[in-house]
């Protein structure tokens, strides 16, 4: 859980604070908060479920979750149940960003809302990945909508492929937390010299 926590709190500390004792604070709030908010969504998440039903946990787990924004995985969830989430969501104040893995998810998760879409690129059935998802999928993405590219980003040749297809933003997490340096990962794929 803490993971994607500790990689961005290694290059936020180490860019944004010079003395040792703020770095450390900071760093010990990326591991610890993320751990307290997975603790609440998990019993939240349990509570509702036992009294409410596991539909309404579902949509529970991703609100808690997400606090900011949270992801609508469109192969998990019914169009109704996504609609509900949204809307919950933007109660809430916070963005959606939709995730899907095909055409027949993308026309669904254009139904709703949300301004941001992510493509996964890994095919949940095979667990193969292929960047050449998005591109296909993106001629979908209507102007007004973020296309996000999501799974499979190691180089800066992926994202240059990707931003070619139309990707605003990129989720990237494995590539970067497989590597001894973060930081340094994190330059040289967004190649910030």
């Amino acid at each position: 859980v803490a993971a994607p926590m500790v990689a961005l709190g290694v290059l936020v500390s180490f860019t944004r604070f010079a003395s040792w004792q703020r770095r450390t604070v900071f760093m010990a709030a990326c591991i610890i908060v993320p751990i307290l908010a997975n603790g609440v969504r998990a019993w939240a998440t349990i509570y509702v479920a036992q009294f409410i039903g596991a539909e309404r946990a579902t949509g529970l787990d991703h609100i808690v979750y997400g606090w900011v924004f949270f992801a609508i995985i469109v192969a998990a969830l019914e169009d109704s149940v996504m609609a509900e989430i949204e809307a919950a969501a933007r109660e809430y104040g916070m963005d959606v960003l939709v995730e899907v893995h095909d055409e027949a998810e993308m026309e669904r998760a254009l139904k709703l809302d949300a301004e941001l879409i992510g493509v996964n690129n890994r095919n949940l059935k095979t667990f193969v990945t292929d960047l050449s998802t998005t591109a296909r999928l993106s001629t979908m993405i209507p102007p007004s909508r973020l296309l996000v590219a999501e799974s499979g980003i190691n180089t800066r040749a992926d994202i240059a492929q990707l931003q070619a297809a139309g990707a605003k933003a990129f989720l990237i997490g494995e590539s970067l937390m497989r590597q001894d340096d973060v930081y340094a990962a994190t330059r040289d794929i967004l190649a910030v010299g």
